[in-house]
């Protein structure tokens, strides 16, 4: 139905919705359905006039909107009762339950607290007080699960629910919370009177916190709503009022970069879960006895901060891990996950409202986690910590609530250390407006992630962040972020984090769009498709750059390598030459000039490139294999055991190292004083026999040009069979 509706294929689009109200059997959506058949038929009726009709446009998409509507109400009726899906089965529920009236309710409660608070602050009914504040978090919990699942929203709860966002008497907490219960209402079901709600809290909310939850709701809906191209004129008309905001354009950039910064949040899961934390757990306890020193732990701060061990750190690469990690935590992207993913199973999370709850000390679970008081500890870190989302401080909060005091001690030191830094992050946020609202779409954005990825029931809802999150094509908010700024950055990003058809898109996008000058464009579009290998499509992209540019190694190495996967050998040595007259001492083109002349048997001539190598690279000796091969293969069998001993002393010998040992030494002294080379390279084959045969027998012509009978080489693979065979008996 959606494929005819976006067609404007509405006849058909109503065969289709017929079907489902005939399986609905509900009178009421039966009058709806004749309605609406009846409102296109009086449509085409005076189309067929051939009369103008300035009308027309907005009635096809009032019958558009019906039929999907009408379409959803029949699907929700259909599950209600039979389906698990935690929408339905919470629509079932609260379908008596008026909105009004718990608005109604919560604001009465906070009346009674308010004047509770009144009094004298020794005088005040502190249970009394402890009472009112959970009955009215649950009438919030009950207030966001009625905005969520009311669909389609009547004009009476559109109003209440725009009310509630108006009122001075409605905490900035409980509003944010609706914003989110509006924003899973869509998420299941297009609903646009709430789209129309989130741009109305956009535009009428003071606090920022909620302005940036609803105009990242705003954008995400569209996102996944895109194939939807009919909106009504009230929509329009409120888009164009909202945008006219001095920070909307802002807005809306941040959340587009925000959501696709998103996507590389496994990347960094995994890099912490699988490299990070890893290496820190393989290190030696003698050596982190000695960091410890008379401390009860280490702390891997003062460890990185402490010359005698930077080394170490150097050398085990964890320094370099770290610092890459403080970079992307600079860049904003989601670096604790990994570490609060685990903590999200305390039973304040069973409740769906509360997964986006602003972070609030005064909550009645963090209260009880807390009986004789708030920590020091978590007070400092939950006001100091502008990184975290508000789904994370709770997890901070009921996590430390479990710990023993020497470990909160133990962080409450460390803490103390760092609390300056902290504020002064804090402090320039807060000085740059922008930078505040983007702080707080990140946030946003992480709360998201946390709930769509880790929430229990999350397969009940969509799967948001599996999705690539690109807003540039979207209707309505794509014109927003359809400038070369916004386009670039996100491109880079794609190339710099392994995306690399994203990144070509985007990189094709700037060139259709602007008639980019930036040449660069054309080589990163060349290795992202090198990359994936497509080596054709990345040579096109190399040559358009080598046009303006050719003399620029990376791009002829790059074309040359491209020829070379193509088994395109000829192309490829012409490129590797005009990137050796460019620079004759480029270790990289020597060597593969070399690999060329071997490949072609031209020996002399691939040995001069290789000792050419030996002498400029000298730590790697990436031209010994080679060398010693070379050798063998003229003759020259002592200059190739010579390298051959270099390889087995520099302890880099492979399978086919000892192989290639075994033939030297089989052809220059005989199968005796080989056997042990073979049998190193069966080991090194870890022991599989047909590993070893397949590389010997590929050799054979190779021994027969150097004496060896082919008619005996099956004998001596057998023998040297045998001798391994002997040798793991004993």
């Amino acid at each position: 139905m959606d494929v005819l509706l976006r067609n404007n294929h509405i006849h058909e689009a109503l065969d289709v919705l017929k079907r489902f109200i005939d399986a609905a059997a509900v009178y009421e959506y039966n009058n709806e359905f004749v309605d609406i058949k009846t409102s296109y038929s009086y449509l085409l009726q005076f189309f067929a006039t051939g009369a103008d009709d300035p009308e027309q446009e907005k009635m096809l998409v009032n019958i558009i909107t019906k039929i999907y509507t009408l379409r959803d109400k029949c699907i929700i009726h259909l599950s209600q009762n039979d389906s698990f899906d935690f929408f339905f089965t919470r629509f079932n529920t609260l379908r008596q339950v008026n909105l009004s009236e718990l608005i109604e309710q919560y604001k009465n409660i906070t009346n009674r607290y308010d004047l509770l608070l009144s009094v004298e602050e020794n005088t005040q009914n502190q249970s009394a007080i402890s009472n009112l504040l959970e009955q009215r978090e649950k009438t919030v919990v009950n207030i966001f699960n009625k905005i969520w699942c009311s669909f389609p929203m009547s004009a009476s709860e559109a109003t209440a629910t725009s009310e509630l966002f108006a009122s001075p008497d409605v905490e900035w907490q409980a509003k944010a919370v609706f914003v989110s219960a509006l924003f899973l209402g869509i998420c299941k079901f297009f609903d646009e009177q709430k789209l129309l709600l989130l741009l109305d809290a956009y535009c009428n909310c003071p606090a920022r916190e909620v302005q940036i939850r609803a105009i990242t709701a705003f954008v995400i809906a569209l996102y996944l709503h895109q194939n939807r191209n009919h909106f009504s004129p009230q929509v329009h008309v409120m888009l164009d009022t909202v945008s006219q905001q001095p920070t909307f354009t802002s807005d809306v950039k941040s959340v587009f970069i925000r959501l696709i910064r998103s996507r590389n949040t496994e990347n960094i899961t995994k890099l912490m879960r699988e490299d990070l934390m890893p290496n820190l757990m393989k290190i030696k306890p003698d050596i982190l006895n000695k960091i410890k020193g008379k401390a009860s732990s280490a702390d891997i701060l003062d460890l990185e901060a402490n010359p005698e061990w930077q080394e170490w750190l150097e050398n085990s690469g964890i320094a370099k891990k770290m610092e890459e990690l403080n970079e992307l935590q600079f860049e904003g992207s989601d670096v604790f996950i990994s570490a609060f993913s685990h903590l999200k199973s305390f039973p304040f999370f069973n409740t769906l409202a509360n997964w986006f709850l602003p972070y609030d000390s005064n909550h009645s679970m963090v209260r009880a986690a807390y009986p004789d008081g708030h920590s020091k500890l978590l007070s400092a870190l939950i006001a100091s910590a502008p990184v975290l989302c508000d789904s994370d401080k709770y997890s901070l909060c009921f996590s430390l609530a479990t710990m023993p005091d020497s470990q909160k001690n133990l962080m409450q030191n460390q803490f103390n250390a760092q609390s300056e830094q902290l504020k002064e992050m804090a402090s320039e946020a807060s000085d740059n407006p922008v930078a505040d609202r983007d702080r707080l779409i990140n946030q946003y954005v992480q709360d998201l992630y946390r709930f769509f990825k880790l929430y229990s029931r999350r397969r009940d809802f969509p799967a948001l962040f599996d999705t690539d999150l690109n807003l540039i094509n979207i209707p309505l908010i794509g014109p927003f972020i359809q400038d070369k700024d916004s386009i670039s950055l996100v491109a880079e990003f794609y190339f710099k984090n392994n995306f690399y058809n994203d990144a070509i898109s985007h990189y094709q996008y700037l060139l259709d769009n602007w008639n980019d000058n930036d040449l660069l464009i054309y080589q990163k579009i060349g290795f992202a498709y090198q990359v994936q290998g497509k080596y054709t499509k990345a040579i096109d992209y190399y040559l358009k750059y080598d046009l303006t540019n050719d003399a620029d190694l990376w791009n002829l190495q790059h074309i040359a390598s491209c020829y070379k996967a193509l088994k395109n050998n000829e192309k490829a040595f012409e490129y590797f030459q005009k990137a050796y007259e460019l620079k004759p001492d480029n270790v990289s083109t020597c060597l593969n000039i070399g690999h060329y002349y071997l490949e072609t048997s031209q020996i002399d001539e691939a040995l001069k490139y290789y000792y050419k190598v030996d002498y400029l690279d000298t730590k790697k000796h990436r031209s010994w294999r080679p060398i010693a091969w070379c050798s063998f293969l003229k003759g020259d069998f002592e200059q190739s055991l010579n390298y051959y001993n270099k390889i087995l002393d520099s302890a880099t010998a492979t399978a086919h190292d000892h192989l290639n040992l075994g033939h030297l030494v089989l052809c220059s002294k005989g199968l005796t004083e080989a056997l042990p080379h073979y049998l190193k390279a069966i080991h090194a084959f870890e022991g599989k026999l047909h590993l070893f045969s397949q590389a010997f027998f590929a050799d054979a012509k190779i021994l027969e040009s150097k004496g060896i009978d082919p008619a005996t080489l099956p004998l001596i693979c057998d023998y040297i069979f045998f001798q391994n065979a002997q040798q793991n008996q004993q």
